[in-house]
């Protein structure tokens, strides 16, 4: 029979062993050979760390890009360290807040020397962590220990896993506000994405948010860009839903994910000097970090324009223009401008000749005279030729629009509504104007505030 010897107790080192044998009558042999024994116990546990994913102490999975992490289905890594560098078993178990016994438990071993060790997760619904019917945000906590080849159990590390498919809030954007109207070249745009949900299950994000903004020219469709950019978490902070956890659930400290923002808002500008006159929008769209994405914003619309009141002339309504017609040159078209190759807007006419309107086919119709029908006192015929005129300012009142010209009398009329936009029938005298020579004729409006605009 050979004989049990408990080395637990004792310090490592090199022992000693002699056998000797005693019968009933306490005779002892002699002893035997000297054995020498080496006790080196393995007393050291080993520890263990998750190396991916690497967001400690929760990450956040998502089935969009740009998620940190590919989709429903990666890899959970990490390192088991054992003081003697051998293989250990890896024990990893998933938990659910629906259920204190766990969804998977599981064990894979590690590498000698490296300790690597790598166990494929699959967060796909229905596959064996997530449940087919799952909220559209949820939680899940992963347990990992090591156990070396002496069975010394480590300590346990946790993580904790945000699956969300849930889209973050429609921004709100809080400026410009609809309706502005503005001549700055440069435009902020600021706004907030709320982030307490009452009464929407309390979804919530967690980790970064960002924000594409569009700004959007309706007077010239291609006229657009879009930014994204980082929201700032801002407002107060609140204890996110999720850490509402069963005691099971959230050891060993039952505040998981900490204090999560209110609001995130948003700051950008954007520079509006290649934006034509006219309406603009401005939208916004919230992309949380693992790509899901909001509802673009409903619209603000503002008016961006130079300053003072623009003016353009309705040559549709102006006139008369080309009352006669040199051959192979302008054609005949009363009561509007020629709208020539050289591009020079303009009125080509004579005191002395009929209208002519050259329609083609059939041949050219006689007009009345140059004067235009217009008898103004009752028996005076007048030289005139109206440019009908609207203009528009984007905020202020127009008060005034003038019309001057080298030998054509000042014509100036003063409005009396309070209005943003006015048309205005200018009726210039053109009598004394030299046979031959071009003149120009200078239009420009003044608002309430003595701004005066671009000229015409």
């Amino acid at each position: 029979m050979l004989p049990t010897l408990d080395f637990s107790a004792v310090a490592d080192g090199i022992y000693q062993v002699r056998l000797t044998a005693r019968d009933v009558a306490n005779n002892n042999s002699p002893q035997t050979t000297t054995s020498w024994v080496t006790v080196d116990l393995d007393r050291q546990a080993p520890s263990v760390s998750i190396t991916y994913p690497a967001s400690s102490p929760f990450l956040i999975d998502g089935t969009n890009p740009p998620s940190p992490i590919p989709g429903d289905q990666w890899a959970l890594q990490g390192i088991a360290s054992d003081d003697r560098r051998q293989g250990t078993t890896v024990a990893i178990t998933v938990y659910t807040t629906a259920s204190v016994s766990p969804v998977i438990n599981t064990t894979v071993p590690s590498q000698a020397i490296t300790g690597v060790f790598v166990r494929p997760m699959d967060f796909v619904p229905g596959h064996g962590i997530v449940l087919p019917t799952t909220p559209p945000q949820d939680i899940y906590r992963i347990d990992v220990r090591a156990q070396d080849l002496a069975g010394n159990w480590g300590p346990t590390v946790y993580t904790y896993v945000i699956r969300d498919v849930s889209a973050p809030r429609v921004p709100a954007v809080t400026f410009p506000a609809d309706g502005l109207a503005t001549s700055a070249p440069i435009l902020p745009i600021r706004g907030r994405i709320t982030n307490l949900r009452p009464g929407e299950n309390n979804f919530e994000e967690h980790g970064r948010v960002r924000v594409r903004v569009s700004i959007q020219s309706q007077v010239r469709p291609g006229s657009n860009a879009v930014v994204e950019l980082d929201a700032t978490p801002s407002g107060a902070v609140h204890d996110s839903t999720l850490d509402d956890a069963p005691p099971w659930f959230s050891q060993p400290t039952p505040d998981i994910l900490g204090d999560i923002p209110d609001y995130f808002s948003f700051d950008t500008a954007f520079n509006l000097t290649s934006f034509p006159t006219g309406n603009v929008t401005v939208s916004a769209q919230a992309v949380d970090q693992v790509g899901n994405r909001s509802a673009w914003s409903p619209a603000i619309r503002f008016f961006y324009g130079p300053a003072g009141p623009r003016s353009t002339i309705d040559w549709a309504r102006s006139g008369p223009d080309d009352n006669y017609q040199f051959i192979g040159l302008r054609t005949n078209q009363y009561g509007a401008d020629d709208g020539d190759a050289d591009g020079v807007p303009g009125f080509f006419i004579s005191l002395k000749s009929p209208e002519m309107l050259d329609v083609g086919d059939p041949p050219s119709a006689p007009r009345p005279p140059f004067f235009n029908g217009r008898r103004d006192p009752p028996g005076a015929d007048l030289n005139i030729v109206t440019l009908s005129v609207t203009s528009s300012d984007i905020a202020t009142p127009v008060d005034e629009v003038v019309a001057t010209g080298t030998d054509i009398p000042t014509v100036t009329v003063t409005q009396t509504g309070l209005q943003t936009t006015v048309v205005t029938d200018l009726r210039l005298d053109v009598s004394r104007l030299p046979e031959g020579l071009p003149s120009v004729v200078v239009v420009r409006a003044t608002n309430s505030d003595g701004t005066s605009g671009q000229t015409t």
